[in-house]
């Protein structure tokens, strides 16, 4: 397994109120993972269980293309730092927008 990278788009459930009222939300994530399918499974099934509905998953990579390619965000690179086998999949920070405009 290797660490991968992308960008999910999500809504909350009527439920969730973590996003306080937002309309939907962008979160980078990254996970430990064997194949681009297996890291969409995963990130899927995490949101899911957070009470968010995934509208997209986009920008999907190996973590090491992308940091050879585009400089990444000290964040980002603490959130891969810390993938292990008993923590497989980190979010960022959710980046909430109020109206679809």
């Amino acid at each position: 397994m290797q660490p991968w990278i992308g960008l999910a788009h999500v809504k909350p459930t009527d439920s969730n109120e973590l996003l306080e009222g937002a309309l939907g939300a962008f979160v980078a994530v990254v996970a430990l993972s064997m194949t681009q399918e297996d890291f969409v499974s995963q990130v899927t099934s995490a949101l899911q269980a957070s009470e968010f509905i995934v509208l997209e998953i986009e920008d999907i990579e190996p973590w090491l293309s992308r940091s050879r390619r585009y400089p990444v965000d000290e964040h980002i690179q603490s959130l891969v730092r810390g993938l292990a086998p008993d923590n497989p999949i980190e979010f960022s920070t959710f980046q909430a927008y109020e109206s679809d405009t």
